[in-house]
């Protein structure tokens, strides 16, 4: 695998989380949206248009909900792909580096503050850390 591949292969933990989250935050948002459906199930006569819009509702609310499941699958998949990696790193440096930059989003610069590293530093550091991985 390639420095570029190696790269990739560590992002798709953040890539899934960002993706898991987005697809909660529209589950949520259809939840609050629609919350009023749920309340004119009764034996009450309704409206024509009552059936349909729950029927609509339960239908999408279920497909969203699969979707998430889904993407939630992938999240966990990632997740346990992406630790495993990071357990192979050779140093506690080469390790913690990566988690910040892998599993926790920091910029290169945000890692050198954290590690009382120069920049460059991290750059290298980070280079070699990635390099070192047997993916």
């Amino acid at each position: 695998m390639t420095y570029e591949d190696k790269k990739q292969y560590l992002r798709a933990y953040l890539t899934a989380r960002k993706a898991a989250q987005e697809a909660a935050r529209r589950l949520d948002e259809f939840r609050e949206a629609n919350a009023g459906l749920k309340a004119i199930v009764s034996g009450m006569p309704h409206g024509s248009g009552t059936p349909r819009d729950l029927s609509d509702y339960v239908a999408r609310l279920d497909d969203l909900e699969r979707q998430f499941g889904d993407i939630l699958k992938n999240y966990e998949e990632a997740t346990e792909r992406v630790l495993a990696a990071l357990d192979k790193a050779k140093t506690d440096d080469q390790k913690r580096l990566l988690s910040l930059r892998y599993l926790d989003g920091y910029t290169f610069e945000k890692i050198a503050v954290e590690m009382g590293y120069t920049w460059r530093h991290v750059m290298r550091l980070h280079y070699e850390a990635v390099c070192d991985l047997d993916i």
